[in-house]
């Protein structure tokens, strides 16, 4: 279970031009100003070479496998901020979901 400071890291798996490519999952509690609580899902996909995976000790994430079954580690935030200040390149997606929602579908 991801605690409240932690992230989920997952995928380390390697693209086509040799590069692999990671996702940070952080979910946070979010109250509306119309009073409903929504979980905000912020992700961060970033890709990166074999010598940042090296330098940066991500190689317990990575795989060269040709399957969607990946490794994931849940990091605190400084650990996420650490390596996506020195990642040469990230992109984050947004989502919101409705907590009221979340609970009807589990």
């Amino acid at each position: 279970m991801i605690q409240a400071d932690e992230s989920l890291v997952t995928g380390g798996y390697k693209t086509a031009n040799g590069n692999y490519e990671m996702t940070i999952i952080t979910l946070r509690r979010v109250q509306r100003e119309d009073g409903r609580e929504m979980i905000e899902i912020k992700s961060k996909i970033f890709s990166v070479t074999q010598e940042f995976v090296a330098e940066n000790d991500l190689e317990s994430i990575t795989t060269n496998a040709r399957n969607t079954l990946q490794h994931a580690e849940a990091w605190n935030s400084a650990a996420v901020t650490e390596t996506l200040t020195s990642c040469p390149t990230w992109r984050e997606r947004r989502h919101w979901q409705r907590r009221n929602a979340l609970h009807a579908s589990s």
